[in-house]
């Protein structure tokens, strides 16, 4: 093999990794909020609802660990539920990470799905998409808060497969809006704009003459 033929197919090579990676990233697990906006009033008691989505035929989750942050001045965590229509099997709670209840403003949840179940026991049980986590919270001020999802801090990645190997995810944050005013100010349409513009001028210009007179 000559070495133009051998740069070649190092080249090729690259390519299709290159390829091949950008085919993964495209298909990459979504971690989500459902709904992923909510509007609410002061008082309320609501949920959402952490939605995994985008399963590859090869991709069950056979673990889960992210970090959920919130603005407490805006709302209070009431609970939280894992897994809440078993299709992790029998979720466990190994390293004891959860506290029993709400930091302020942050909700850590590490576990894995049942150990006796194996990629295709799981993959019959979530298909391409199910419930992570179900969480509720009550609004106690008015204001817009940002619901962000981080991997947690222990594990660096949102999920596992089976085996235990990272799962490619990405995450998609929500928002919740208490008391309605979240909405930023409406940017005038452009006829709008030449309207408020044309009778700016006549206000000048009629004001000029009434000076001149």
């Amino acid at each position: 093999m000559t070495m133009t033929q051998m740069f070649r197919r190092v080249l090729s090579l690259a390519l299709l990794a290159g390829l091949c990676a950008a085919g993964r990233a495209e298909a990459a697990t979504i971690i989500s909020f459902d709904p992923s906006s909510r509007e609410v009033s002061v008082g309320d008691t609501f949920s959402v609802d952490i939605r995994v989505s985008g399963l590859g035929p090869e991709e069950s989750v056979g673990g889960a660990a992210f970090e959920l942050s919130f603005d407490s001045a805006i709302l209070s965590g009431l609970g939280y539920g894992l897994d809440p229509d078993a299709r992790m099997g029998f979720a466990l709670d190994p390293a004891n990470d959860f506290s029993g209840g709400f930091s302020p403003g942050l909700l850590d949840a590490f576990f894995l799905a049942d150990l006796s179940l194996d990629h295709d026991a799981l993959k019959a049980l979530q298909g391409s998409e199910f419930v992570l986590a179900r969480i509720s919270f009550i609004a106690i001020a008015n204001g817009l808060t940002t619901l962000g999802l981080a991997p947690h801090q222990f594990a660096g990645t949102f999920l596992s497969d089976a085996l235990g190997n990272e799962l490619a995810a990405t995450a998609q944050n929500g928002s919740v809006c208490v008391g309605g005013a979240c909405n930023p100010t409406p940017v005038p349409e452009p006829a709008t704009m030449a309207l408020l513009g044309s009778g700016l001028a006549a206000l000048i210009a009629k004001r000029r003459r009434q000076m001149r007179g």
